[in-house]
């Protein structure tokens, strides 16, 4: 969860505790360096910022990946209409 905007509520801290986990941190060593809520709210927001990074690359390699498939089936389909008006 993502809390970006005025709108969406706040996570509990048993909810930034399974995204930090989710990540791989281990609860015992966040404990250990992160004395306070506030600590782990901050590690928290790290953690879904950097989420949310490599999500928007994701999609923009998928987009960039569609976008060469269409460029190139349109490349196909002038090959094909410059060979049919050849043919005729």
């Amino acid at each position: 969860m993502i809390a970006s905007s005025h709108n969406e509520k706040h996570p509990t801290l048993d909810e930034m505790w399974k995204v930090i986990e989710d990540f791989g941190i281990k609860r015992e060593i966040v404990e250990k360096h992160f004395k306070t809520n506030e600590a782990v709210s901050d590690l928290y927001r790290r953690i879904e910022k950097k989420v949310h990074a490599k999500r928007e690359q994701e999609m923009i390699t998928r987009l960039r990946l569609y976008v060469e498939k269409l460029k190139s089936n349109e490349f196909l389909k002038t090959l094909e209409k410059v060979s049919q008006n050849k043919e005729k």
